[in-house]
This record gives structure tokens, sequence and C-alpha cells, in this order.
């Protein structure tokens, strides 16, 4: 697959993880690991290296 293509699949993936996230939080509190799960997935999905201080960024942020 070709590096732009593969960057569009990985917004639609993350964006999906979203909206899947919103519908489910309206239905149900999630636990504080699945929220901290969640936002590394969103996050990594984003393209922030795990690990890194970005993608720590990106998930305080997701909160």
């Amino acid at each position: 697959m070709k590096p732009q293509m593969q960057k569009m699949f990985r917004l639609v993936q993350a964006l999906c993880l979203g909206l899947t996230l919103s519908l489910a939080a309206s239905c149900q509190s999630l636990s504080p690991e699945a929220r901290r799960a969640a936002a590394e997935r969103t996050c990594l999905g984003y393209g922030f290296e795990p690990g890194s201080p970005a993608l720590l960024r990106c998930m305080q942020n997701q909160n």
C-alpha cells in the first residue's frame, strides 16, 4: 500500500475508533484503564511513536 493510503487508512481507523468510543461512553463509563488504552490506540492511530513524549501528550489531550 502507498504511504499516503496508509496515512488515510490510519486516519479512518482513528475516526471510527473515536466514534465507537463516543457511542460506548454514552452508554456506560469506562474504567481508567480502558480510557487509557483507548486513548493510546487513538494516538497510535494518528501515527505517534510508542513510548514517545508526543504520544503521552496526545493521550493526555484525549481525556
